[in-house]
């Protein structure tokens, strides 16, 4: 599929394209500016040894793709908000994962996998570094899935690809590729300000 139309992008984000009707690859450009500032909000007290995650929810309002309830947490996790206005719909969520060591390109955990199926997200974004990950749902996805179940399978398959010799970052990549295999979610990856291009379609 080529570049998306305005009217597809909106199908997509609503979670109604099917998943042979899902884009090879796909730009944020509507949301790359707030990603990239929470982004440096979540890194701003690195040289002291302090970082915090920061999350949004993702919603349509107008017909285009935004963020809402923007909220800080701790150094590993953040709440984010699902509950929105009645003009709006909640499409999703979005998060950072910064590192106190300033390991960056650090994909999804375990437990967010799982709040994505559980919280009916179309789309949940994280963003570590210059690195941007996407989950989006599809008709295949698993409807609920026992939260503390994936985070241990997650643990595992971390712990098992690292003493094969894969690094903490490509293990937590490969971990994410199997949960989207197992649970079909569609998985992509990229940079900032560039397209995000699929690694998993179901």
């Amino acid at each position: 599929m080529g570049r998306l139309s305005k009217r597809r992008r909106l199908q997509l984000f609503l979670g109604r394209l099917t998943s042979s009707e899902l884009p090879k690859s796909i730009k944020l450009t509507e949301i790359y500016d707030n990603m990239s500032d929470l982004w440096e909000r979540s890194i701003a007290q690195l040289r002291s040894g302090i970082v915090t995650e920061w999350g949004a929810t993702l919603v349509i309002a107008k017909e285009m793709l935004a963020f809402k309830n923007i909220v800080s947490g701790t150094d590993s996790r953040v709440a984010t908000f699902i509950e929105v206005e009645s003009s709006e719909t909640f499409v999703g969520t979005f998060h950072t994962h910064p590192y106190e060591d300033s390991t960056t390109g650090v994909a999804f955990s375990g437990a967010d996998i799982a709040s994505a199926i559980n919280n009916r997200e179309n789309i949940s974004l994280v963003q570590s570094g210059h690195k941007i990950f996407m989950l989006l749902r599809t008709e295949y996805t698993s409807r609920n899935v026992d939260a503390f179940n994936v985070e241990l399978a997650f643990q595992a398959m971390v712990f098992n690809a690292m003493t094969l010799g894969k690094s903490f970052i490509d293990a937590v990549f490969l971990a994410n590729r199997r949960l989207c295999q197992i649970y079909r979610l569609a998985l992509y990856a990229g940079k900032i300000y560039n397209s995000l291009k699929g690694v998993y379609l179901p």
